[in-house]
């Protein structure tokens, strides 16, 4: 899967996002042909500036356009913060709901945690992800997927980072492995991302 995703701060702690999806894969389905899946629209708002509240919560509601399935929305509460010095912790949590067709659902949370070895360039940690994906016809035999792995941060310049974070499956419903890959890049002042943590599987939702 593809992803590309504009990130816009507003005034009062309000973010705007933007993304859109391309995939060469249907659900359940083996690898095809590249098309376009979806595009999102998203609204955040964090309850207080940075550093003032436990964990920095924020709310996050999405409405997602699927191409050719029906729309779902998605909402998601995210906290995060530097725990220690050198050490950030984020955890997600997620729900979407597809509003019409097999009305596919998932409820999934996501944590991480990481250790900067250099200063605004290197950092390590390790990841986890569990979900529980259903629709109409099997909302009590849910799939549940628990994945674990490590994850990289490096930061070639003050405004770019790249992630990498592999993820495995340790149960029978998840994949063998997921590897995600991030590249970010920040413009205007003050765009540095807060010392939190955003689990990267979350990133792609």
């Amino acid at each position: 899967m593809l992803q590309e995703e504009i990130e816009l701060g507003l005034p009062y702690r309000f973010q705007i996002d933007f993304e859109n999806h391309d995939q060469n894969f249907q659900e359940d389905e083996v690898a095809g042909d590249w098309h376009h899946d979806s595009n999102s629209i998203e609204l955040g708002y964090a309850f207080a500036d940075w550093g003032k509240l436990p964990l920095n919560p924020t709310i996050k509601g999405e409405w997602k356009f699927n191409h050719e399935a029906a729309d779902a929305y998605e909402v998601q509460l995210l906290l995060g913060d530097e725990i220690a010095p050198r050490w950030h912790y984020g955890l997600n949590l997620f729900f979407e709901h597809q509003v019409g067709d097999d009305r596919r659902q998932e409820i999934a949370a996501s944590q991480a945690i990481s250790y900067t070895l250099v200063d605004s360039k290197l950092g390590v940690g390790a990841e986890m992800k569990f979900s529980s994906e259903s629709d109409k016809d099997t909302r009590s035999n849910p799939e549940n997927k628990f994945l674990l792995g490590p994850s990289l941060q490096w930061r070639p310049s003050k405004q770019t980072h790249l992630n990498l974070v592999p993820l495995f499956g340790v149960n029978g419903d998840a994949p063998m492995c997921e590897l995600l890959v991030f590249f970010g890049v920040e413009f205007g002042p003050g765009s540095r991302e807060p010392e939190g943590l955003v689990p990267a599987s979350f990133r792609g939702k």
